[in-house]
This record gives C-alpha cells, sequence and structure tokens, in this order.
C-alpha cells in the first residue's frame, strides 16, 4: 500500500523465507513506490543480525545504511539511546523536509533483519524498538524481520501489545516431498540433459521431507550425490574398467542413498570432526583396522605406531584410556571389560566405520593417513 508497518517472517531453516521476502520486495516496489511522475521512491537495507558483534550498534547502522547519517562520533558508540533518537526521527515525517539529506520528501526505507531472533536472545528491548519504529505516527519505515524461531512473536507480543504495535506474522512450513521434488526439478531443467535418475530424485525428496523438510539439504545431497558419482566414474576410468549402460551414466538410487547417509548423518559427522586431535587419533586408529570390536591394548599398539609415523607425540596409556573413556561418554564407542583387568578390556564402536572415514576425511591431516592406508 506504500505505507508503514512491520511484518515478522518465521519458519524452519530452509523453508524459503529470505529468498522469498528478496522476491517480494523487489517485485513489489515498482508496483508500491514507482508510479510514473510520482516523487516517492524505496530504499531497501538488507541486515543479517548473527554478524552484528554488539546487537546495539543496529540503530547506528540503520542510520547510516537506511538514512545516510554519519554516525562515526563517541555519542553513537557509546550512547545506544542517542543513535535511537536520531533514528526515530530521521524515520518520522518530521525528517522529509530538512534539506540536504539523501532522501527526498515521501521516500519510504524497508529495513531487513534476517536473524532477528539473535537480537532478542541478546537484547530484547532493540527489537522492541525496531517494532515500534515502523508503527509511530508519520513513519516512512517498513519494517520486515525474519528469523526461526515461530514462537518469538507469542513471548514479545504481551510487551508489543502494550505500546501499541501488532505486526503482521507470516509462517512458512517445511516443504512437503512434492514441493520438494518440483522446487529440484525447476533447479535441474537449467541444465543440459538429464543428469539424476528420477528415482533417486525421488528418493532425496521423500527422505529429506521426512526429516526436516529443509530445501538446502535436498540441494546439498543432491551435490554430495554428483560428486559420489564424479569419483566413482574417475576412479573406473583410472581402473580401465567400462562405465556399463548408458543410463549408468546418471546419478542413481546407489550414489544418492551414500550421499543421503552422509548429509543427514551431519551432526554426527561435525561432532567427530570436532574432537581433540588424539581422540580422532583413536578413531582413525580404529578406523584402519577395521574391526568392531579390538582389545584396548591392541588398539594401543596400532595407535602409537600411528602417532610414530605421523610424527606426533603419542600419549601414555593411562591418557589414552582416558581419551578413550571421552569417547565412550560421548556415545561415540562403548568400552567393555567382561573379566575386570586391563587386558581384557576392549573397545566396541557405536558408529559406523565408513562415518569415522567420511568424517576424518575432511581433514587434510587424516585424510592423507587414510589415503596411505
Amino acid at each position: 500500500t506504500g505505507t508503514s508497518g512491520s511484518l515478522y517472517v518465521s519458519g524452519v531453516p530452509g523453508s524459503g523465507k529470505s529468498h522469498i521476502v528478496r522476491r517480494a520486495i523487489s517485485s513489489s516496489l515498482g508496483e508500491v513506490f514507482g508510479h510514473k511522475g510520482g516523487r516517492r521512491r524505496s530504499k531497501v537495507v538488507e541486515i543479517n543480525c548473527m554478524t552484528l558483534r554488539d546487537p546495539r550498534r543496529i540503530f547506528a547502522l540503520l542510520l547510516e545504511k537506511g538514512f545516510g547519517m554519519e554516525c562515526a562520533g563517541e555519542a553513537y558508540e557509546r550512547d545506544m539511546s542517542f543513535a535511537l533518537t536520531h533514528l526515530r526521527k530521521a524515520a518520522s515525517c518530521g525528517a522529509r523536509a530538512r534539506k540536504g539529506k539523501p532522501n527526498s520528501p515521501g521516500d519510504m526505507v524497508v529495513l531487513v533483519l534476517d536473524e532477528v531472533d539473535h537480537l532478542y536472545r541478546c537484547q530484547g528491548d532493540v527489537l522492541y524498538d525496531l517494532f515500534s519504529l515502523a508503527e509511530m505516527e508519520g513513519s516512512r519505515v517498513v519494517f520486515v524481520g525474519i528469523a526461526n524461531s515461530i514462537d518469538l512473536t507469542l513471548r514479545m507480543l504481551p510487551h508489543l501489545h502494550s505500546i501499541g504495535v501488532e505486526p503482521t506474522m507470516v509462517n512458512f512450513r517445511a516443504y512437503l516431498h512434492p514441493e520438494l521434488q518440483q522446487l529440484m526439478q525447476d533447479r535441474l531443467r537449467t541444465l543440459t540433459g538429464p543428469v539424476f535418475d528420477p528415482r533417486a530424485l525421488e528418493l532425496c525428496c521423500r527422505k529429506v521431507a521426512a526429516t526436516s523438510g529443509d530445501m538446502r539439504r535436498c540441494l546439498n545431497a543432491a551435490m554430495a550425490a554428483l560428486e559420489c558419482h564424479i569419483s566413482q566414474s574417475r576412479q573406473k576410468d583410472r581402473e580401465g574398467v567400462d562405465g556399463g549402460a548408458p543410463g549408468r551414466r546418471l546419478v542413481d538410487l546407489q550414489h544418492m542413498s551414500l550421499a543421503l547417509g552422509r548429509c543427514l548423518k551431519l551432526p554426527l559427522i561435525n561432532g567427530m570432526r570436532a574432537l581433540p586431535q588424539h581422540q580422532q587419533m583413536i578413531l582413525c586408529s580404529t578406523a584402519l583396522m577395521r574391526e568392531g570390536e579390538v582389545a584396548l591394548t591392541t588398539l594401543y599398539a596400532k595407535y602409537v605406531d600411528l602417532c610414530r609415523s605421523s610424527k606426533i607425540s603419542g600419549l601414555a596409556f593411562n591418557e589414552f584410556e582416558n581419551a578413550c573413556t571421552s569417547l565412550n561418554d560421548q556415545g561415540l564407542i562403548s568400552l567393555v571389560n567382561k573379566k575386570k583387568n586391563l587386558h581384557s578390556k576392549a573397545l566396541r564402536l557405536k558408529v559406523k566405520l565408513n562415518d569415522i572415514v567420511f568424517a576424518l576425511q575432511g581433514i587434510r591431516f587424516f585424510h592423507n593417513i587414510l589415503s596411505a592406508s
């Protein structure tokens, strides 16, 4: 309508919130503000709140990006209320008539803040002030807040109502299987010729829809499946193996199953990649032995050999045992001691060997070790 107001967009990750908001703003600017012969223009300012070291800095940042004001003074840095006062003046009708400002009378400023739940967690009052900015009398600001937290406004609503602010709320639900499949097919139409077996694509969309409905996971799984296919094809070329029928040139169910297994286990994979180096060395030693259960003394000997060949200092046995206990506490292994003595103590994996290899291959140090073995 060309008037001020506030909008809160929420929904699960990967549901297209930020993308659709950008597209909607881009397509509506000309219709709402771009009347032929009219003086009214608009300016769009986008900020991801996760990039802000200090959430209170948001007011000065909006003055600079939205209204072209210099905010380098010490007062803006030290006093949040000083910057907020100037932002309210700039956003109100009273600022229109001031000459020498980049925004002429009637100009609208669209403020789009992504990940606004970060502001609420760090400095709740900041978010209240931003919503009220668009509801002031004579305001020329449209405020759009985007976040994953669906219940954020429910927590904020009582206070927002008390200050006379009621943002319009839009919730994005997770994508369903048919929607994911349609989006993926739309993306793939830009490629020359078929790349994915239709059954592989359907498996990808069904699996992701059942777990999260996140479009980005669908794209990541498709990319991982393609990389798996390329890797296997290169291996066959090196070995002089015939690629088989033309249909095998497509990314098939086998490639997609491998990729989905890896992508949907991402938290586990990232957890192993974040372990201390010696705990990773223990998992690497286990992976190289390729046994589901191994005596702790045998594993320690393998671990010492691996440390020596990698030219790093290994742990003493008691420290090694403590590291194994830590892995046990994290649910990656299980320590078994049937006869209650040192030599009967064994380590049993609670994760798949292939998952360990996949996780550690993403680290250059271990990639070289695993490739050499």
